[in-house]
């Protein structure tokens, strides 16, 4: 990457309504990402706390977050990756956020939302993971935060740190992934929730966010990972507490 001022178009599902483009193009950047975390940039710290540095001076912090980039599975060919919020049946307390590959012809545009950008060079941050809901009310938004954004992911080389829109109804609660690699979803859980895990496992931070609030400061969504290196999936939760997850 060059350290010049790189070009910052309008972001779609974000500043722009998505188009049947940007689905098929999120998910040519989903299935471009590493596995796990493989991609860490050196000084990956650093950079994080330079960057929320830049979410407070341009006061977005309860608004938007830092990812690391990664994927668990390739999106299909005519796909793309929309994530939606619950709750579970049987602890109606307990919030979730399902993202799983729907099919370009189901999907309507005008009614998804970007929820996670990557920066790609030459064009600037572009979603590769889709919320269901409006466009974003970002009218107060100063747009040079995301031409600083992407100018120091730009003039670092970095390449694992993407933004990330935050879910309003999970602004306040730390939570896990569970993912299903066979049938390509993931889900967020709460993570006060059980899980059936075994001893030790590997957790591995991969969203941050630092609300006003801060009720969450820092860490906010966590990969966890047996000693084999496998992730948790819907066998490691409960069936009688997660009944839904058989009909994913």
């Amino acid at each position: 990457m060059s350290t010049e001022t790189v070009y910052n178009g309008p972001i779609p599902g974000l500043q722009v309504p998505l188009t049947i483009h940007d689905l098929r193009q999120g998910r040519k950047y989903h299935n471009e990402l590493s596995y796990g975390n493989e991609d860490q940039d050196q000084n990956h710290g650093s950079h994080r706390e330079s960057l929320r540095q830049l979410l407070e001076k341009f006061e977005v912090q309860d608004i938007f977050g830092l990812v690391d980039k990664h994927k668990h599975f390739d999106v299909p060919q005519d796909s793309h990756l929309v994530g939606t919020v619950g709750t579970f049946r049987v602890c109606p307390r307990s919030l979730f956020y399902l993202t799983r590959t729907v099919a370009d012809t189901f999907s309507n545009p005008n009614e998804l939302c970007g929820h996670k950008f990557t920066y790609i060079p030459g064009e600037g941050l572009r979603p590769y993971e889709f919320r269901r809901g409006p466009q974003l009310e970002i009218s107060k938004v100063d747009p040079e935060l995301f031409s600083q954004f992407i100018n120091y992911l730009n003039k670092h080389n970095i390449t694992s740190i993407g933004l990330e829109y935050i879910i309003p109804q999970l602004s306040q609660i730390e939570t896990h992934e569970v993912v299903s690699e066979e049938k390509r979803w993931m889900i967020l859980i709460e993570g006060a929730l059980p899980l059936n895990l075994p001893n030790p496992i590997q957790r591995v931070v991969t969203s941050w966010r630092w609300p006003k609030s801060k009720t969450i400061s820092g860490p906010a969504t966590y990969c966890d990972k047996d000693p084999t290196g496998k992730h948790v999936g819907p066998d490691d939760l409960p069936a009688e507490i997660y009944p839904m997850l058989a009909q994913c």
